[in-house]
């Protein structure tokens, strides 16, 4: 395993490079999720305005929800919406926005399979089916034609009060469960149907992001604290690792840009380019429009004397990387394989 010797060093040298966006959009409303697919990104407000957008930010279409969007997904061939809301689950044709099918009453999450033909949600639980077990979420694999449900198991969770979150798995069949409490404490969960069985593997460790897929490897990386971690998804297996160096400024997630790359977030919105083979830092990022600066620039009223920039979060579609910054401005860029 390659350890950094002098991560502050690193830090030190470290290069600037300024990005000039390919597209850039402002919403008419604030998006507070951002859920990526093949064919584009869906956003949600808080107000329940949803917007679909390609991955050159061109508009593809526009929902809305009742009350506030617990989760929406979009399948990857662009037809099928599924939104969560106040009044359950259901899934659209977005051409006709016209109702496929509803669950009615509470859900935590959603997310279409690789193929778009399957829809997994996640659902209050009650009670755990075995003694002992506080409640959970009942994880079910649905039809996305019809809503059947092919499968169905359960998720203990083991902190109280968590949040469920759905994240990408590289298998056709395979979902991430990312399960995390408000005091910050997360644990991951690898979901598969196998004939007609789902089966439940938990993650090594605890705390951290969801496990990030790296583009065509069996591979992903873990943001965990200051440490970020490259794994095999088969035995989860650690190949290698990277120190977060700054000080001043804290690690938050990592997005994979492609068998080498990837863009390491901070929690003042600085975006630092990391090669995850050779975990080593390459450069640091600056998007044309959006620098580092000092915070106050941005944000009068704050009495913070940092630089970063307003950065909220990001995603890949294909080669293009969206990124958002305040609560509308989107950015698309190109990164993977420079």
């Amino acid at each position: 395993m390659q350890a950094l010797a002098n991560p502050m060093a690193h830090a030190l040298l470290q290069s600037v490079r300024l990005v000039v966006p390919r597209a850039t959009l402002s919403l008419v409303h604030s998006a507070y999720l951002m859920r990526p697919t093949a064919a584009g990104v869906a956003l949600a407000a808080p107000s329940g305005a949803i917007t679909l957008v390609d991955a050159k930010l061109a508009r593809r279409g526009a929902l809305a929800a009742t009350g506030a969007v617990e989760d929406v997904a979009w399948a990857p061939g662009g037809r099928l919406v599924a939104v969560i809301d106040e009044e359950g689950l259901r899934t659209m044709e977005l051409a006709r926005e016209a109702l496929r099918w509803r669950v009615v009453g509470k859900s935590y999450a959603c997310h279409f399979t690789p193929d778009g033909e399957a829809l997994w949600v996640a659902r209050p639980a009650t009670h755990g089916p075995q003694l002992g077990q506080g409640a959970g979420a009942w994880l079910e694999l649905r039809d996305s034609g019809n809503g059947v449900v092919h499968g169905k198991v359960y998720l203990p969770d083991p902190f109280g009060a968590s949040a469920f979150t759905l994240a990408p798995h590289p298998e056709l069949r395979s979902v991430v469960v990312w399960v995390a409490s408000a005091q910050g404490e997360a644990r991951s969960f690898v979901v598969s149907a196998v004939a007609r069985e789902l089966t439940v593997q938990p993650l090594p460790g605890d705390g951290g992001y969801p496990p990030e897929p790296i583009p065509r490897t069996a591979e992903y990386l873990m943001a965990r604290g200051d440490l970020l971690e490259r794994r095999t998804w088969a035995g989860h297996q650690l190949q290698d690792e990277l120190y977060w160096p700054w000080l001043e400024d804290a690690p938050l997630a990592v997005l994979a840009l492609d068998e080498r790359l990837a863009l390491w977030a901070s929690q003042a919105g600085r975006l630092h380019l990391i090669d995850h083979r050779e975990m080593t830092y390459l450069e640091e990022v600056s998007i044309a429009g959006h620098p580092p600066r000092p915070i106050w620039e941005y944000l009068p009223s704050s009495n913070e004397s940092y630089w970063g920039t307003t950065f909220q979060q990001f995603c890949a579609v294909g080669t293009q990387i969206i990124l958002q910054f305040g609560d509308t401005e989107l950015v698309a860029v190109e990164l993977a394989g420079s």
